[in-house]
């Protein structure tokens, strides 16, 4: 878990105004394709995530995106227990398994649009939960269309690193961790990361350019400049 604070890597996306939009209009089967088209279309192709390539690229077989689409806490928890189970199970047998939790369930009520609500369930219910069954082997990373640092306003582009389409549990292995590390620090060192996705996402003209490569469009072309020369 310390890892991943220091880090603080991943991506981007919507206010939260489009996450109320989302919530209203999308059909239910719709959180985990849109959650995939920002996978496909953003977090891999600007290389955001080392964590997030090697299963999803590499290894898909070992990848699970669920969704999270009814049923309250005390639910989710279970549900995230199981998770943290079977990646337990598959690290016993030397095989490597992570998992995506979308949550798109109005039994959770307002952490779903709070970033504040949703990190506290995190903090105290989610991480317990895993410490019961993982023995350190499994670590979570969370990511929230309302997520706002401390000292931010809601439309700074720092703000993106850590945002999603949807609330969303990330469970990763600690070998899965350490493999990406390893590997990663072959061409940079891991700490520079959340820096190189900051600055290369400020390069961005607006929030709404952004948005228009999370739903698909292309990446500007000072973007794809960038990302040649890095």
């Amino acid at each position: 878990m310390r890892l991943f604070k220091k880090l603080m890597f991943l991506s981007v996306m919507s206010s939260r105004c489009k996450l109320v939009r989302a919530f209203s209009s999308s059909p239910p089967s719709c959180p985990v394709s849109i959650t995939r088209r920002w996978l496909d279309s953003f977090v891999l192709p600007l290389k955001l995530c080392p964590f997030a390539y090697r299963p999803l690229v590499q290894r898909p077989a070992e990848h699970e995106l669920l969704h999270f689409s009814a049923g309250g806490r005390e639910k989710l928890v279970s549900e995230v227990k199981q998770a943290a189970t079977r990646m337990c199970v598959a690290n016993a047998a030397n095989e490597r398994l992570t998992c995506m939790i979308v949550l798109s369930s109005e039994d959770l009520g307002d952490m779903l649009r709070d970033f504040n609500s949703f990190m506290e369930f995190v903090n105290i219910d989610v991480t317990s939960s895993v410490r019961e069954v993982n023995q350190g082997l499994v670590q979570i990373a969370s990511f929230h269309p309302g997520f706002q640092f401390n000292d931010s306003s809601p439309s700074d582009f720092s703000n993106f690193v850590n945002r999603s389409p949807y609330p969303m549990l990330h469970l990763l292995s600690e070998a899965e961790v350490s493999a990406a590390v390893n590997a990663y620090s072959e061409k940079r060192l891991t700490e520079h990361i959340w820096q190189n996705n900051y600055e290369l996402l400020t390069k961005f003209a607006s929030v709404e350019e952004i948005l228009g490569v999370w739903e698909g469009g292309d990446l500007p072309p000072s973007i794809k400049k960038l990302l040649a020369e890095r």
